[in-house]
C-alpha cells in the first residue's frame, strides 16, 4: 500500500504508527464514534507531514473504516 502510494522507504514508520493508533481506536470505539476518532487521528498524522491519500487509504482499505 505505501509503496504503491510512492511513500519514501524511510517515513514507513510513521504510517506505522497511524496504522497502530488506528488499530487501537478500533478495538475501543466503533460506528460513528469510530469515524469521527479516525478522522481526528488523520488530521493529526497530516499535520506531521504525512500524506493524507496514504493515510485514507490506510484507514479505509486495511481498517474499512467509513468517512
Amino acid at each position: 500500500m505505501l509503496n504503491s502510494a510512492d511513500v519514501p522507504s524511510m517515513l514507513y514508520v510513521f504510517y506505522l504508527n497511524y496504522a497502530r493508533e488506528l488499530h487501537r481506536l478500533s478495538k475501543r470505539l466503533s460506528g460513528p464514534s469510530l469515524v469521527r476518532e479516525a478522522n481526528v487521528l488523520l488530521e493529526k498524522w497530516v499535520a506531521r507531514t504525512l500524506e493524507r491519500t496514504a493515510l485514507e487509504r490506510i484507514r479505509d482499505e486495511a481498517f474499512s473504516v467509513g468517512t
